[in-house]
């Protein structure tokens, strides 16, 4: 199965793509979170043959009450939006501060680091 790892973000979206048979994944590239995000995305979508995603979802950043962040809300209101307009199984995967796990590991910053943390 062919899986399309997300790391959403309000500018930009990092996005990697994996295949359970192999359990690897690469990094693709980011999308800029813009009005041209959809078309771009549902064009990957297709030309990849994604059989479902993976989107990180910032569990960690949680209220101290345990109520959602305003990141997570983000991002859950993403994946409602991706459901809409895709019909792929979408799996949500605690991210913890990936992209800054990103920065750590391979000493990148900005798109770059996005695609990695996806």
């Amino acid at each position: 199965m062919k899986l399309l790892g997300i790391d959403y973000g309000t500018k930009r979206i990092g996005l990697a793509v994996g295949d359970t048979e192999s359990r690897l994944a690469s990094p693709l590239f980011t999308l800029q979170n813009d009005k041209n995000f959809w078309d771009a995305f549902l064009k990957l979508i297709e030309d990849e043959k994604i059989d479902q995603t993976v989107i990180g979802l910032p569990l960690s950043l949680r209220q101290k009450n345990g109520k959602e962040g305003e990141t997570e809300q983000e991002v859950r209101q993403f994946i409602i939006e991706l459901q809409k307009r895709a019909s792929l199984p979408a799996a949500t995967e605690d991210e913890r501060f990936s992209s800054d796990l990103a920065d750590r590991l391979v000493g990148l910053k900005g798109k770059d680091r996005d695609a990695v943390a996806a």
